[in-house]
């Protein structure tokens, strides 16, 4: 299925890791003044093609006295592409020489006789390349190039820049030519379609969890759970199927979490306890983009907890595969003893009176003195990392998150908007049982 912002149609995807907008890196406005400017060239230089023969006629005509030469002109050619929301594939015209309307009731013509209602135009122009690409989801992308190689670099570059990996799967390029003014119209149109109907129609793999916000107020039992429907044909269908089962069993508005066309999808989760969705268009394709991701995004190891192909019929619930919630605690001596400048740090406790009550336990034995909490970490949200750093001033201050990434990104705003500098003192894996003392100067 076309997913691009084109001249006719803008439909909002879902990408490898996150929701995104697909959006053209050049909007229909860019790509028209792009062939405004190559019809110019060509013009250009078929004006100055007319102008070396009048001058060799005029040569010739002083040497020889014969008949001037016929004139020649530019034909524009013209072509389309267009798609079916629930096709794998595309029809396209191209070297059309009547107009652009032509080429696209041309290509939706051929789209019709296989698919019936629903096909529409997701590229056209007079000139140059049409690129498309088909990326880990399934989705297909297109961009327009005055040359090949300029079609097919914007159309990965769309592609990367929204999220997606792609793969150009097909180019259409429309070639002006020259023919004598007076001589047999030629016509050069071609077109593509593809080989049968059956092979066409799209497979849907879609997985569906309640909003952020729905999330708040429905039944606690059911939060991490997702519900799964694959096996089905259309793409509306599906959609409607699967957030249906999902509002029916929480009560709460739903959305489309991951969804995959022809492919597969994949449940991981990192060591630190997170659980992803994936998507990819072979199983050996989506365990490549997953185990890259863990290792240079989350740097971190993950295990893939299972995998649903488009292909095969189901709808199920999917149960909340994280861990159980585990809490932490951080204690100081109360009055800052010179001798034990130390933070008691406990983590991956069961309750949080447990880690309290071990965390002042474990402050009083090691110090000797009297101990207060530093930080009681009731978070609603179960994070992966804890990091605490500290400021010129040795003041300690803490931020959670799930990646080492995110965590510098979080403590470097925070001490750049109050003007402190700081430096990390460790990162815990909260989800780890551990009791340790943790100095402020190293």
């Amino acid at each position: 299925m076309i997913k691009m912002l084109s001249v006719r149609s803008a439909l909002i995807l879902l990408s490898f890791f996150v929701v995104s907008h697909r959006a053209s890196a050049c909007d229909h406005a860019c790509n028209m003044a792009q062939q405004q400017q190559h019809a110019q060239q060509m013009n250009e230089y078929a004006r100055q093609q007319q102008e070396q023969q009048r001058q060799d006629q005029q040569d010739r005509q002083q040497d020889f006295q014969g008949p001037p030469p016929p004139r020649q002109n530019w034909v524009t050619s013209y072509m389309s592409v267009t798609y079916h929301p629930d096709a794998s594939d595309i029809w396209a015209v191209w070297d059309r020489r009547v107009s652009q309307e032509e080429a696209d009731q041309s290509a939706l013509g051929l789209c019709m006789q296989m698919m019936g209602n629903g096909c529409k135009v997701a590229a056209g122009g007079h000139g140059g390349t049409i690129a498309i690409a088909r990326d880990n989801g399934g989705w297909l992308w297109w961009e327009w190039g005055d040359q090949l190689g300029d079609a097919t670099r914007a159309v990965t570059n769309s592609c990367s820049k929204n999220g997606g990996i792609c793969e150009v799967v097909k180019t259409v390029t429309a070639n002006h030519w020259l023919e004598f003014e007076n001589g047999r119209r030629e016509d050069r149109a071609q077109s593509y379609s593809p080989n049968n109907t059956a092979s066409l129609l799209n497979s849907y793999a879609m997985v569906a969890w309640p909003t952020a916000e729905g999330a708040k107020s429905m039944d606690a039992t059911l939060r991490g759970k997702a519900w799964l429907v694959s096996g089905s044909k259309g793409y509306e269908n599906t959609k409607k199927i699967v957030l249906d089962q999902c509002k029916e069993a929480t009560h709460v508005a739903c959305e489309i979490g991951r969804q995959v066309s022809n492919g597969y999808l994949v449940l991981f989760q990192t060591k630190i306890g997170e659980t992803i969705w994936g998507n990819g268009l072979s199983q050996s394709d989506v365990d490549l983009q997953i185990e890259k991701y863990c290792r240079t995004e989350m740097k971190t190891d993950c295990t893939i907890l299972a995998r649903y192909d488009a292909a095969t019929r189901r709808s199920i619930t999917i149960d909340d595969h994280r861990p159980k919630k585990t809490y932490l605690a951080v204690a100081q001596t109360s009055k800052r003893a010179p001798n034990w400048d130390n933070l008691a740090v406990v983590t991956g406790f069961p309750t949080l009176a447990a880690a309290k009550a071990k965390a002042i336990e474990h402050c009083t034995k090691e110090s000797g003195g009297a101990c207060s909490l530093f930080d009681n970490a009731d978070d609603e949200i179960k994070y992966g990392l804890l990091s605490l750093f500290i400021d010129q001033n040795g003041e300690v201050y803490n931020h959670r998150g799930w990646t080492n990434n995110d965590l510098e990104q979080r403590e470097k705003s925070y001490c750049d908007t109050n003007k402190l500098t700081c430096r990390v003192l460790k990162v815990f894996e909260l989800n780890k049982l551990s009791v340790s003392t943790l100095a402020r100067g190293k």
